[in-house]
């Protein structure tokens, strides 16, 4: 199977307090149209936090032949958006899909607001050329001495791939 696959990823707002964020109405605003047209085949997002934002990057994304995924936010919200252009896929639906939240949390994770979770989304696709491709956008827990954290959380990821993908399926994870 030969084939070439664009993706990107990117954090969007970092770990900064919004109000902060110089700009952030103008950068809001032309982030969907700045990641968009580059024409990435997948493309995931984290710290999409607001659904006014999750709303535009949607409205965008489909006005750009894109497909979108999000998580499960209203039992948490870790910011994940997924896009998959619409054109490398067999059809628009997706044969699985769906969000998990991390079993590990830190007391941190509730700071600066009551629920934050973190976790994963995920989906698979059939690719027009490549076959099945499983899509994991995962937003794993910050800071330097929490490493121990995110080696339980790769290992959830880890085990979830090796549950529902076969041998000769592509997975992409990103994050």
């Amino acid at each position: 199977r030969l084939g070439i696959l664009y993706k990107c990823s990117v954090n969007l707002f970092g770990f900064i307090d919004y109000s902060a964020s110089p700009h952030l109405d103008e950068r809001r605003n032309e982030l969907p149209k700045i990641i968009l047209e580059k024409n990435h085949d997948i493309i995931v997002l984290q710290e999409v936090w607001l659904d006014e934002d999750v709303d535009r990057f949607r409205e965008k994304a489909d006005e750009a032949g894109y497909f979108v995924h999000t998580g499960p936010r209203d039992e948490y919200n870790d910011g994940c958006v997924t896009l998959i252009r619409k054109s490398i896929m067999n059809a628009e639906t997706v044969s699985t899909s769906g969000g998990v939240a991390y079993a590990e949390r830190d007391g941190l994770e509730y700071w600066p607001g009551p629920g934050i979770k973190r976790g994963f989304i995920f989906l698979s696709f059939d690719h027009t050329s490549l076959g099945t491709i499983h899509v994991y956008n995962t937003h794993m827990m910050p800071w330097w001495y929490n490493w121990g954290v995110r080696m339980a959380e790769a290992r959830e990821v880890s085990l979830h791939v090796l549950d529902n993908a076969k041998e000769t399926d592509l997975v992409f994870l990103g994050g």
